[in-house]
């Protein structure tokens, strides 16, 4: 693709994306952005699944396996 053509396609994407947020109020960076880490702690826990059954030993960080769920949020307690 010639550089117009690419910079066309990008410019109609922001358009697109600008319309849909203004419009339906849906934010379409943002919902790729969940989609792409609900997958990364998808294939985190298919991997670790996999190698915990050929007897493998895999350590993922903290943050690696907390990704795309949900924070909780703490309670305090009243007494």
């Amino acid at each position: 693709m010639s550089d117009s053509a690419v910079e066309e396609k990008e410019k109609k994407s922001e358009r697109t994306k600008h319309l849909l947020k203004s419009i339906l109020g849906v934010d379409v960076d943002l919902i790729h952005s969940v989609y792409s880490a609900e997958k990364i702690r998808q294939n985190t826990e298919e991997w670790d699944r996999y190698m915990k059954q050929k007897g493998g030993l895999i350590l993922f960080p903290d943050d690696i396996k907390k990704v795309g769920k949900e924070k909780k949020k703490k309670r305090k307690s009243s007494k």
